[in-house]
């Protein structure tokens, strides 16, 4: 077997989100020019996408953009310094990549939240019980929080990460366009699509989060039937940790056959796959993710409101 041992402090913001997901807070609103598409800069930096935003009217301050994130995150610190109201401090079952923690968390108010020429108002944060309880992983980014995708659920969301934009417009989605795939999920959360993959031993539907914070190109779950596949003797073992620096083992190797996510596919790509999630009781189905390297290789837009992505080859 080869054997490659990478320690990375912080591969990825996982799908992560609340004991309350029924409960999940979305901004009160946005202002945007009418059915005109608002273009948002991105910057690449050390298998990130960072977004920078204002924050009542303050700013501009780097945040991670993780599409896999259900909530925004604040350090505490900065949400104190710019008046942040604080709603309240409890505990909440917060899901990682690899177990269930109990976390003590506050929760802010952002009057005004300013992307590119897009301005949210009334914006929820989750942050640290106090400033000394914030995660050491956006640290290690170098971000001041996280942008998750609950965000962007009054617009409709565009990613176009290979040329590191994104766009925000009115103009929705409708189930009948050609490319348009629906959301299976069983909460208003992560976007979770279905995708299709073959090979010689194996075919089947997979379910997979759209993750932007993820930096790899396809993830699956050792619980999930396609483990059965990939060759063992030449697998890759990446030792890794998660947002909330849980310590996790990867395996990184290539899927002889093909995922095809809408109409566009994907010919023996390369894949990675873990086991240790496949022991919580996760609360939304899947069975893997697609990273932030296949995205960057469609333009993709999700519409949030009805539950709807519309996939294009770039």
């Amino acid at each position: 077997m080869r054997l490659l041992l990478l320690i990375i402090t912080m591969v990825c913001t996982p799908a992560w989100a609340s004991d309350g997901l029924k409960n999940v807070m979305y901004p009160g609103g946005v202002e945007i020019e009418h059915s005109r598409a608002i273009p948002a800069e991105l910057s690449y930096f050390g298998n990130y996408f960072i977004v920078n935003i204002e924050i009542n009217g303050k700013g501009p301050y780097p945040f991670l953009f993780d599409t896999g994130a259900a909530e925004n995150y604040i350090t505490y610190n900065l949400a104190e310094k710019y008046g942040m109201n604080k709603i309240h401090v409890k505990k909440r079952n917060i899901l990682s990549s690899v177990k269930t923690m109990k976390v003590e968390q506050s929760l802010f108010m952002a009057d005004t939240i300013t992307i590119g020429g897009a301005i949210f108002t009334d914006v929820p944060f989750q942050s640290g019980a106090n400033r000394h309880r914030d995660p050491a992983a956006l640290q290690e980014i170098g971000v001041a929080g996280i942008i998750g995708i609950t965000m962007f659920e009054p617009v409709l969301l565009t990613l176009d990460l290979g040329n590191e934009k994104i766009f925000f417009s009115d103009n929705l989605l409708n189930k009948n366009m050609q490319g348009v795939t629906p959301i299976v999920r069983t909460d208003k959360i992560v976007p979770i699509i279905l995708g299709n993959v073959h090979s010689e031993k194996y075919q089947g539907s997979h379910s997979f989060i759209l993750d932007s914070g993820n930096y790899s190109n396809f993830h699956f779950y050792l619980c999930s039937e396609i483990q059965k596949e990939p060759a063992k003797d030449n697998r890759f073992t990446l030792k890794t940790k998660d947002f909330m620096m849980n310590e996790k083992t990867d395996y990184f190797t290539t899927l002889k056959g093909s995922i095809t996510i809408g109409n566009t596919g994907f010919i023996n790509p390369k894949i990675t796959y873990s086991l240790e999630v496949c022991s919580e009781k996760w609360q939304f189905p899947r069975d893997g993710l697609i990273g932030a390297n296949t995205m960057k290789k469609m333009r993709l837009s999700i519409d949030q409101k009805n539950d709807l992505v519309l996939i294009l080859p770039r």
